[in-house]
């Protein structure tokens, strides 16, 4: 299926769900314990609290089927990794971008291709939240 889909966006997270389940049976059980809710008023692409999947509509109708099945990977992994819960009194913003750069080049090694422009950088690799998030810091 490709971009703009006569399914609902909600319909195309719980089918990428299923696609990961049977792909990816990891990604896809502890996807399944997410709640998926559309709304637009708290992102402009998706993002977890750790229980819930959280997701706007219109960036979820502008993504292929493969992107969104990564996209749902990727914030299974912010669960699986605590970021929710790491945050601690850190910026909020920030230590977003550092758990991206910590999760992406994981997906990307599993085979998983994420859409365009999503954080990316080889010298974060490997890497803890933390420690990405101490250096993002201290480069301003």
């Amino acid at each position: 299926m490709s971009p703009r889909s006569s399914l609902s966006a909600q319909d195309r997270i719980t089918r990428a769900r299923s696609r990961l389940l049977l792909d990816q049976p990891w990604f896809g059980s502890l996807s399944l314990r997410l709640q998926i809710q559309e709304a637009p008023e708290l992102t402009e692409t998706m993002s977890t609290d750790g229980s819930r999947l959280v997701f706007n509509g219109g960036y979820v109708a502008e993504r292929t089927d493969t992107e969104l099945i990564a996209l749902v990977a990727h914030e299974v992994l912010h669960c699986a990794l605590l970021h929710p819960y790491r945050v601690g009194a850190r910026d909020l913003k920030l230590w977003n971008l550092a758990c991206d750069y910590a999760i992406n080049p994981m997906l990307t090694r599993q085979g998983f291709r994420l859409p365009a422009g999503m954080a990316s950088d080889p010298q974060y690799a490997g890497l803890s939240a933390e420690t990405i998030y101490a250096r993002l810091a201290r480069d301003g």
